[in-house]
């Protein structure tokens, strides 16, 4: 909730902080259809990192 100026360099500074090599080890991308099955590993802990849905 804060303004916009603030959420602005936070993501300027994470973009500066962040070694996009170690954030492509802790995300996956999965389909829509693989989305069902996605939540349910989450829910059960299976999941770490984050999980992107491509829609392409």
């Amino acid at each position: 909730m804060k303004p916009l100026a603030y959420r602005v360099e936070a993501w300027r500074r994470l973009g500066e902080l962040l070694d996009p090599e170690k954030l492509t080890t802790i995300t996956q991308s999965i389909t829509l259809d693989e989305v069902v099955g996605a939540s349910n590993d989450l829910l059960a802990g299976k999941i770490r990192g984050r999980v992107v849905v491509d829609l392409a």
